[in-house]
């Protein structure tokens, strides 16, 4: 059991409640009018497991506890991970399990949606053939799971709540993601109701476990209707620092893309780029490093 304390910002008052499992990060909490709404996950004994968590805030809001299905661990080697995003009053939530049977690697991977205001809702559920390495919001209806199958990174791009049917499928040949966590992925809303998302990758033959390596800015164009395209990416000439006056590590996967006034830039290590976007592709206007 895990405690999820809020401060109102008007009086500074505290509350306190009880949860079971942890959240994994800010967005694994979402508040209505009328109840908080957590997703956490429990690790310390037996097989991993996840939760959502209604706590009502208000007289008329919900208090409930809802088990969410898992794939089971059935062995050592197995790996479990969970992410989750809160679309509107929908939580998509995505679970994979990992094997290794000798040296292969097989992934399982189940993607279940469904309103929160129903606690006892199966939704709609669906398999990817694909890792579920972070599930992120687009805009005030989509998300979009990323991970890796096999030698490539997959993209798949969903309606909320209706997960029956993928939006978009996008693949990058021998590239990783060099950061997982939330923070490393940045989406610019159009007025359009599309966008332009951009986090940090790798290839196959570049990847370092060293968070000091710099990597490039991959960027994707969102379409209105969720259809996904490759926009570009932004590559870096950066060698890792050998010194450090402040921070190596000032920004998650040490590349990030900055999206100003219509302009899109990248900062890769040392180094910050400008792109020029022209047919839907961003291109390398102009480089200065440091």
């Amino acid at each position: 059991m895990n405690n999820v304390v809020r401060r109102d910002r008007e009086s500074a008052r505290f509350d306190s409640w009880t949860v079971p499992g942890a959240p994994k990060h800010a967005l694994w909490i979402h508040e209505t009018t009328n109840s908080l709404y957590v997703v956490g996950e429990e690790r310390s004994a037996g097989s991993p497991a996840a939760y959502l968590s209604a706590i009502a805030t208000a007289a008329d809001g919900q208090s409930f506890v809802r088990e969410l299905d898992v794939p089971t661990a059935d062995s050592a080697s197995d790996w479990l991970n969970f992410e989750a995003t809160f679309v509107g009053n929908h939580l998509s939530f995505g679970a994979t399990k990992s094997t290794w049977n000798r040296e292969t690697l097989h992934v399982i991977s189940e993607l279940l949606s469904f309103q929160i205001a129903e606690p006892t809702s199966f939704g709609q559920r669906r398999s990817l053939r694909h890792a579920i390495e972070r599930i992120e919001r687009l805009g005030d209806s989509g998300f979009i799971a990323i991970g890796e199958s096999r030698d490539e990174l997959v993209f798949s791009s969903f309606d909320a709540p209706d997960v029956s049917r993928r939006r978009g499928t996008l693949r990058f040949r021998a590239s990783r993601q060099q950061d997982m966590r939330t923070h490393a992925f940045f989406f610019r809303k159009d007025r359009d109701g599309g966008g332009l998302l951009g986090f940090p990758t790798v290839s196959l033959a570049e990847r370092s476990d060293s968070i000091a390596a710099a990597s490039h800015v991959t960027l994707v164009r969102i379409e209105p209707d969720f259809s996904l395209s490759s926009a570009g990416t932004l590559k870096t000439n950066s060698k890792p620092p050998t010194a450090c006056e402040d921070s190596c590590v000032d920004w998650y996967g040490n590349s990030r893309p900055v999206f100003f006034s219509g302009r899109v830039f990248a900062l890769l290590g040392n180094e910050l780029v400008e792109g020029s976007a022209s047919a839907g592709q961003v291109r390398e206007l102009t480089r200065v490093g440091w």
